[in-house]
């Protein structure tokens, strides 16, 4: 699937811009501010009604307007249109679903501090496996106490206890990290060779 062409109103800093596409890839250049990501994000809009930056689609309309619209016509098997327009009257349209946005903040996955992976790595293990939740949660008890311990200078067969818990549970939740991994390596091996074929 690829857009063919989007078009929009009072959107962000757009009070009117129409792009004609097709199969690309296309690469949007500008300086900084010239709404390069905000017409990605009203793409992003109009077909999954969700915004990667926006804590309320509200946001999304220009100062001064009462309302936006935007329509992305994208092609397949077919063409389809999308349009989400969000007025006084109230919202209507951006439900389409189907499409992945990957914003500029998702750069901070790679480049951001660890704890950000192991929070990305939590949530898909959590939508994965039935009982990660709560293994993780488990898991992180278990490193504070033991840690808690160490510092206040526990005796050992108070740190047994916490030392078990933590090897428990922990090896439970790299069991599942791993298996998520090599899930996902799988997916996107798959999915450099389909980029590969298309040269």
């Amino acid at each position: 699937m690829y857009v063919i062409s989007a078009e929009l109103r009072d959107f962000r800093c757009f009070r009117k811009a129409v792009a004609h596409l097709g199969a690309g890839p296309w690469v949007l250049w500008g300086p900084n501010g010239s709404g390069k990501t905000s017409f990605l994000e009203a793409v992003e809009v109009a077909l999954t009604g969700r915004s990667h930056r926006a804590g309320r689609l509200r946001e999304v309309v220009r100062e001064g307007a009462e309302g936006c619209r935007v329509r992305v016509v994208v092609a397949g098997k077919g063409q389809e249109e999308a349009v989400f327009a969000l007025g006084p009257e109230g919202r209507r349209g951006g439900k389409r679903g189907g499409a992945v946005f990957f914003s500029p903040l998702d750069f901070l996955l790679v480049a951001g501090e660890p704890e950000l992976r192991r929070e990305w790595m939590d949530w898909l293990c959590s939508q994965v496996f039935g009982g990660y939740a709560g293994a993780a949660a488990r898991f992180r008890r278990a490193v504070r106490q033991r840690n808690a311990g160490l510092r206040e200078g526990w005796p050992g067969r108070a740190l047994e206890g916490w030392t078990e818990e933590l090897v428990r549970w922990g090896s439970l939740v790299w069991r599942w990290r791993a298996e998520a991994v090599e899930g996902v390596s799988r997916w996107f091996s798959r999915a450099l060779e389909r980029l590969g074929e298309r040269g």
